[in-house]
């Protein structure tokens, strides 16, 4: 399959899945208390539907910089879940801790190991 046709040789391919990474920088000294907060929204999103994937990575580096990587069956069930209660749950103590707005990547996922089909 090419990268033209990706999404157009998937069912539903209308319903496009969405994928981000999402940078986060915390206030020094506090990278990992951000990756808790963070793993307390996750624990929400398992329950979200549409949510196929919803990481929480602390930067093996950068002790203050934690990444989340999020796959949505698509962009609609994306936006109901974080913008809704479920997205809502833990948010006040993810903000806290960041020391500048998120850094947003959006992509378009097209296959691979661990990447959910059908």
């Amino acid at each position: 399959m090419s990268i033209d046709g990706a999404a157009r040789d998937q069912p539903g391919a209308e319903e496009e899945r969405v994928g981000r990474y999402v940078r986060m920088a915390a206030h020094p000294g506090e990278g990992a208390a951000l990756a808790d907060a963070l793993l307390n929204v996750a624990g929400n999103m398992r329950q979200a539907p549409g949510c196929e994937m919803y990481v929480v990575n602390l930067s093996a580096d950068e002790p203050d910089i934690v990444w989340v990587t999020e796959l949505w069956s698509d962009a609609l069930s994306s936006d109901r879940a974080l913008g809704g209660e479920l997205g809502q749950v833990g948010l006040e103590d993810v903000v806290t801790h960041l020391a500048a707005p998120p850094e947003l990547i959006a992509v378009r996922p097209l296959g691979g190991v661990g990447l959910p089909t059908g």
